[in-house]
């Protein structure tokens, strides 16, 4: 029996923007909204092994995109272009996780007491 020829399509070319670093903290959101998306369930798919509903979807593509924002203000416009990883310091993350805590508990409305927001 004679294999039938299959033809062979390359890969689609991505546009890449040459002002983006190569391992920049844009890139690496990019490239975990993507694998997100890919593994994201549509409508009312069933539940399958390794995939998330779109509501969590959701709020992993806001969280990313907010601290995408709160880095470009923190240290200049264009930093999440120019920032890799390997270049945000701990003190980038802490203040990232208070400004949310802020952002969460003003949003709430609730005056807390030693800044627990369960504090009776």
């Amino acid at each position: 029996m004679k294999a039938l020829p299959t033809r062979v399509t390359p890969a689609p070319k991505t546009k890449q923007d040459n002002r983006v670093l190569s391992g920049s903290v844009l890139e690496n959101a990019s490239g975990l909204l993507d694998a997100e998306a890919a593994r994201s369930r549509k409508g009312n798919e069933p539940r399958r092994r390794g995939t998330i509903a779109a509501p969590v979807f959701r709020v992993s593509n806001k969280q990313v995109k907010d601290f995408l924002v709160f880095i470009n203000g923190e240290q200049r416009a264009g930093a999440k272009v120019r920032m890799r990883l390997a270049d945000l310091k701990m003190e980038d993350t802490e203040a990232y996780g208070r400004a949310v805590v802020k952002g969460v508990l003003g949003v709430a409305g609730r005056e807390t007491r030693a800044g627990c927001a369960n504090a009776a």
